[in-house]
């Protein structure tokens, strides 16, 4: 008979604690190695699937190259170019899936001016229509944010040049647009995120122009109606170069989470996150989200986080000692370490959130795939002390799984990681 160590089994039987460990190995993503792979974005969904959209290339050409995914986590197909133009620099590229596993990528395309376009596609990868230009007037927009809301439709949000408008545009599920472009921001700001709400989508953004290291945010009804003016996400003001990038992520009870780089911190550079409810009221004070005694290193944007009923994931960039890594931490919970490959450089984590309680992290890396920048996930469980079978739940079908274990030859059960400073 197998002997389980009695802490393991222990653990199996006592009240859950939330704990986050990597599930399943560290996974290449792009097959496509000439040039530079950086940047990328991904998008899934309840179901467990999800796309990695990525800039392939580097100045004076590149495209919007992307990859599907399946539940186990397995590559569905090689990658894609997503933009159908192809000449000068298409890049910058974000996503979004609903449940129904159809998505949509957006990017910048340089058409003379810089310009949002965005291309929808079927659960299937089949594309859903031709490429579509989002923004509808002479500024210059940049770095794109998609999102789909509750009831299937779809906004994209991008900052707008020389005003520093935040601008927005939302569409049916059909992707048809539900009316023209509009400006949410009052405050000039840049570097826009969105997320969906319980009663429609919030968008944030950076004010560093006016002012240096705060972060607003507004929130809007399913309608496309804003729910007030715009309101303040961070407290703290800093220098001109605090240049920092919010995200956000929607929350299952309605608000959401706010996350961001600044570089005032103790260590140099803090990640900061705070909550708010389904008012954009706060839940409590910002909050330092890196519990590791070392700055986060690179470009501020190196940030990202996604919420759905099993929780929270943030991940970020991180120097800690003489190498660079993919960090993240679970709320509630600790904070671990996601790469598994430890040269080189690495950075512009992206997340998103799969079946309950798991998420998948993606972030490039250099020299991974064997010419320059790569693109590598992992996929992230919020195990809980007690979950057997690593499936984000404690509940009777651990026990069985580890009877399976012990009598019948079973799978192992799921190893809890080792504490963040060991990582």
């Amino acid at each position: 008979m197998r002997r389980l160590p009695l802490a393991l089994l222990a653990g199996a039987l006592l009240p859950a604690t939330l704990l986050g460990q990597l599930f399943g190995p560290e996974f290449a993503v792009n097959t496509t190695t000439a040039s530079a792979q950086v940047n990328p974005a991904v998008a899934g969904n309840a179901a467990g699937t999800f796309v990695v959209a990525w800039t392939s290339g580097v100045y004076p050409v590149s495209n919007v190259n992307a990859r599907r995914f399946g539940s186990d986590g397995a590559p569905v197909g090689g990658d894609f170019r997503v933009n159908t133009y192809s000449t000068g620099l298409q890049y910058s590229p974000a996503a979004a899936m609903n449940p129904a596993g159809e998505f949509v990528i957006a990017w910048n395309a340089n058409e003379g001016q810089s310009q949002i376009w965005a291309q929808r596609y079927a659960g299937a990868g089949a594309p859903l229509g031709v490429a579509f230009r989002v923004d509808d007037s002479a500024d210059s927009a940049y770095v794109p944010r998609v999102v789909y809301d509750a009831g299937g439709r779809f906004v994209v949000a991008w900052h707008a040049m020389p005003a520093n408008k935040i601008m927005a545009r939302r569409y049916d599920g059909s992707g048809a647009p539900l009316g023209g472009a509009f400006q949410v921001n009052t405050t000039a700001g840049e570097r826009p995120d969105v997320a969906p709400t319980a009663s429609g989508f919030v968008v944030a953004w950076s004010s560093n122009f006016v002012d240096p290291g705060l972060q607003y945010g507004r929130s809007y009804a399913s309608s496309g109606a804003a729910l007030g003016g715009e309101f303040p996400i961070s407290t703290a003001v800093g220098a001109p170069g605090n240049h920092v990038v919010p995200r956000v992520a929607g929350e299952t009870g309605g608000g959401f989470s706010a996350a961001w780089v600044t570089n005032v911190g103790a260590d140099g550079q803090d990640v900061l996150g705070r909550r708010f409810d389904s008012s954009a009221a706060p839940l409590g004070p910002v909050f330092q989200v890196e519990l590791q005694p070392a700055a986060p290193t690179g470009n501020l944007a190196t940030l990202d986080l996604a919420s759905d009923a099993g929780g929270t994931l943030l991940a970020w960039t991180q120097q800690v000692g003489s190498r660079q890594e993919i960090r993240a931490r679970q709320l509630p919970g600790g904070e671990f370490r996601v790469n598994t490959y430890t040269t080189g450089t690495k950075g512009s984590p992206a997340v998103a959130a799969l079946a309950p309680g798991r998420f998948v992290v993606v972030w490039h890396s250099v020299g991974q795939d064997g010419s320059s920048y790569g693109i590598v996930g992992q996929r992230v469980s919020f195990a809980r002390s007690g979950d057997a079978n690593g499936d984000g739940a404690t509940n009777v079908s651990d026990v069985f799984y580890l009877i399976n274990f012990l009598f019948a030859g079973g799978p192992p059960p799921f190893v809890l990681p080792a504490p963040a400073e060991a990582l």
